[in-house]
C-alpha cells in the first residue's frame, strides 16, 4: 500500500513529489504555520518541539520533562530530582527519558530521519536547524559562544536567542545546558628526579608498606 502511494506521487522526472505525498497521507504540518523568518523560528521553537514530542509519544513523560527542564536556561532549569518529584516518578526514569527523546530529536531534526514521523515538518523550519548546527560545530563546546554566534547569524539579540538556545544546544549535544561537553586536558607527567645512592654508604634493605595494585 505504501509503495503504491509513493508511485502515485512520482513526478515526470522520476522523483517523489513530497507535497503530494503529504496530501495523500493526510499529514498535519509542524509548525502549523510556515516559518517566515529566524525571529519566528526562535519565538515558537519551544512550543513546536513540545508538540512534536507529544504527537510522536517518544516516552511517557517526554513533553513534560522537556517543558520543565530541557527547554530552560541554566538559571530556570529544574534539577532531575525536582522534575521527578513534580511528575511523581524517580530520578533515573527522568534522566533515561530525557536521553531517549533528545536522541530521537537529534535523529529527526539533524539526521533527517522522518521514517516514523506521523507529521510533516516545515522545510524552512528544518533549514534553521541546519544553520544552528553549523554554529554549534564552530563554538567548540562553548554555550556562550554558540548563543552569540547564532544571534549574529540570525540578526537577533542574545536575549531573543535565549528562548531557543537551550533546546537547540540540548538536541545537538545530547545534554541540557547544565551538562556541557568536557574535553579532557592532557597534562605533562610529573617526573621525579633519579637519586643515585652514595657508594660510600652501606647498602641496606628497604621494605615499602601500604602500596597496592590499582587496575
Amino acid at each position: 500500500m505504501h509503495a503504491n502511494q509513493l508511485a502515485s506521487c512520482l513526478r515526470d522526472d522520476g522523483l517523489i513529489d513530497w507535497r503530494s505525498y503529504r496530501t495523500a497521507n493526510a499529514l498535519s504540518c509542524l509548525p502549523a504555520s510556515p516559518t517566515v523568518n529566524a525571529a519566528e523560528f526562535v519565538a515558537t521553537l519551544r512550543d513546536t518541539v513540545c508538540d512534536l514530542l507529544s504527537v510522536c509519544r517518544v516516552t511517557k513523560r517526554a513533553s513534560e520533562i522537556y517543558r520543565l527542564r530541557t527547554s530552560r536556561t541554566l538559571g530556570s532549569q529544574m534539577t532531575l530530582q525536582a522534575v521527578a518529584d513534580a511528575l511523581d516518578t524517580h530520578l533515573p526514569t527522568v534522566k533515561r527519558e530525557e536521553t531517549v527523546f533528545l536522541s530521537f530529536l537529534n535523529g529527526v531534526l539533524i539526521g533527517h530521519d522522518f521514517s516514523k514521523l506521523p507529521v510533516w515538518l516545515d522545510d524552512l523550519w528544518l533549514e534553521y536547524w541546519d544553520e544552528a548546527r553549523a554554529s554549534y560545530e564552530s563554538a567548540r563546546d562553548n554555550y556562550g559562544e554558540f548563543s552569540e554566534n547564532l544571534a549574529w547569524k540570525w540578526r537577533l539579540t542574545v536575549r531573543d536567542i535565549g528562548k531557543a538556545a537551550p533546546t537547540i544546544w540540548a538536541v545537538l549535544s545530547g545534554y541540557p545546558t547544565d551538562r556541557r561537553s568536557k574535553r579532557s586536558i592532557s597534562k605533562a607527567p610529573v617526573v621525579s628526579p633519579i637519586i643515585y645512592p652514595d657508594p660510600q654508604l652501606p647498602a641496606g634493605r628497604i621494605r615499602l608498606r601500604g602500596f597496592r595494585r590499582v587496575h
